[in-house]
Order: C-alpha cells, then structure tokens, then sequence
C-alpha cells in the first residue's frame, strides 16, 4: 500500500491531474537513488491499475511516466495524488453494458461501399458458419488530444477509447511523435 510505503495518509483529490499542471517546468530538487526506485514502483503500479481497467488514470500515468528515469519531487507529490485520487474513488469500474450507443446528434451508422476500391473483394464465410443470434453489435471509438500542452517539445497526448456497444473494451494514450524542423 502507498500510505505505508511513505508513512503518509493520502488526500482527497476530485481529479487525477490538474488540467493546468505542466510537469516540464519542474524545477524542484532531483530524487535520490532510492525515491527514483519508489517512483518507478509508483508509475507501474499506475499502469497496472491502468491494465486493470482505470483508465481513467491512464492519461496521468503515461504523462508521468515520461520522468521516470529523472524524477524530481515535485514529479513524487503529483503521483501522490494520483494515487489519491484513486483511493477515494475505488468504486471506478468497467460498466457490461450491452445496449447500442445512443448519442442525440451524433451519426454513428456510416455506410461504405468499398466495392469502387476493391471490386473483385468478395467476403468468405464458411459453409457450416451457424446463423447470428441476438442483435448485431457495435464498434465505435472516442478519442481526444491535449494540443500542445507540453510547453517544451509542444507535443501532444492522444487517448482513445474503443467500445463494443456501450462497454470499453480497449483503451490507449501515448504522447504523440515529433517531427523534426526543417
């Protein structure tokens, strides 16, 4: 546990990272040897939860994990209180929910016709496939981007988020590549 790991009783956060934090501009002093080690243990145990189903931390863990091989304690605190944020919300879950999507004002029915592209493309279905039973289902993604937040390299984080009817079934967030000036 956390709280015996640093003697400490973690705080009450509404939200795993403030929206205006900017862990680039870190100037406080450097971790030592053994808090960069408990900080490396801080940011698996966020990915962890991640592949658990929080990914609600996911967007924090993967910023934070960017320092991981030069932490600073300012970069600890934050993490602290993600894992904060986590204790007081223990109750954040994966919803099985089965029901289609329904978004008033949002086209999720898109119709392709791939027959220009791929004209002699024909689907193979097996011979003894069995009829489809229930309500045919489906598959649509969210995804969002913090332009440019990094104030250094302006780089972007996306999150994705891929359903199956009304579940998440996949999530993703990764800091977007650079490109180099010319």
């Amino acid at each position: 546990k956390v709280e015996r790991v640093f003697n400490i009783t973690l705080k009450h956060y509404h939200s795993p990272l403030e929206g205006s934090y900017h862990p680039e501009l870190d100037q406080s002093e450097l971790l030592d040897e053994d808090s960069i080690s408990t900080y490396r243990m801080l940011i698996g145990s966020l990915n962890w939860a991640v592949t658990l189903g929080r990914f609600d931390v996911m967007f924090p863990a993967v910023i934070m994990a960017r320092y991981s091989s030069i932490p600073r304690e300012g970069h600890l605190k934050t993490c602290l209180k993600i894992f904060g944020y986590l204790k007081y919300h223990q109750k954040g879950a994966i919803k099985f929910d089965t029901s289609r999507p329904e978004m008033p004002g949002v086209k999720l029915e898109t119709e392709y016709n791939w027959s220009q592209l791929y004209p002699e493309a024909r689907e193979k279905l097996p011979d003894d496939a069995p009829e489809p039973l229930g309500a045919p289902v489906k598959t649509w993604l969210m995804w969002d981007a913090d332009h440019a937040h990094d104030l250094e390299t302006r780089r972007s984080v996306t999150g994705i988020l891929f359903f199956l009817n009304n579940t998440p079934i996949r999530w993703y967030c990764k800091r977007q590549i650079g490109r180099a000036h010319v």
